[in-house]
């Protein structure tokens, strides 16, 4: 992410070049803790006289979901690393000695595209491993729903869509905490391609909502909410996933990333598919960089 690029400009010739690994790492420390915590309440509970009895061949157990969540991060981090250390290699050979020059280098729209392209492309590895060929967790995470409403799904879609909106739009007006970090990236990458370069500006836009509403709603409603509430009941896995969610998001403004898990969750419960979710999702996304919400 940009704003850890200036940290690292500055000591870089003290770590090595290892620190992107480093500092990628930081990012996702607090989501992977409190999920541990999660896994371990989990386990406790199945473990107590307060435990249900789960569907058979349906529910993923705690050993999968794990894998399954570290390995998307593990992708992701390394992903992104691995090619910003290929960046710092290029850049030390082309401008030596000059910090400035490589931090402005390493902000440029195309070096940010592509990282961001790289970050969610490289998390959907492992969900679409355990997706393909496996109709029960297809079925777990919405993927093959047989509840299907054209004028319902219409009308949640154009509710929660306005009700997102609305409540981001306040949301931005009345907190005190900093604009969402992500966004404000994508739609600053997104404002500076259109003016070079603007059919390949819209098409890296579409690319990028297609992908962060695809693996963000399959990691958080598909598998680890489906997860959670086969295991503890709606209750608590509402309540952690959403927790989840915003600390996954944690360099950004945590409080506009937990009302958007509230709603998307909400919206999965009574649309009984991931799909509705997606396009919610990936609607926000476009209309909060058009707009530059």
């Amino acid at each position: 992410m940009v704003g850890w690029y200036k940290i690292e400009g500055l000591i870089l010739s003290k770590i090595g070049v290892f620190s992107y690994f480093y500092f990628g790492l930081l990012d996702y420390v607090p989501f992977l803790l409190f999920f541990s915590l999660c896994l371990i309440a989990v386990y406790i509970f199945n473990h107590s006289k307060y435990a249900k009895k789960r569907k058979s061949g349906v529910a993923i157990g705690c050993k999968k979901i794990s894998f399954i969540v570290y390995g998307t991060v593990f992708f992701a981090w390394f992903g992104v690393g691995l090619y910003d250390l290929i960046v710092h290699f290029y850049i030390q050979n082309l401008i030596p000695n000059e910090v400035e020059e490589r931090l402005a280098f390493l902000t440029k729209p195309e070096i940010v595209a592509i990282e961001g392209f790289i970050r969610y492309s490289f998390s959907l590895f492992i969900p679409l491993f355990f997706l393909i060929k496996n109709r029960d967790i297809q079925s777990m995470v919405g993927l093959r729903s047989r509840y299907f409403n054209a004028k319902k799904s219409f009308l949640l879609y154009i509710f929660y869509l306005s009700a997102l909106l609305i409540s981001l739009y306040l949301i931005s007006k009345i907190s005190i905490l900093p604009g969402s970090e992500k966004y404000s990236s994508l739609v600053s990458v997104f404002q500076d391609m259109r003016t070079k370069f603007p059919m390949f500006a819209y098409a890296y836009m579409t690319l990028m909502v297609i992908l962060i509403s695809f693996s963000k709603e399959l990691l958080f409603r598909g598998f680890i909410y489906s997860c959670l509430r086969e295991n503890i009941g709606i209750k608590y896995a509402f309540i952690l996933q959403c927790l989840l969610f915003s600390l996954y998001h944690q360099n950004s403004d945590w409080l506009i990333f937990l009302i958007t898990g509230i709603f998307l969750t909400l919206l999965y419960e009574q649309a009984k598919s991931i799909y509705l979710p997606i396009i919610v999702h990936g609607s926000l996304l476009f209309l909060t960089i058009i707009l530059n919400i």
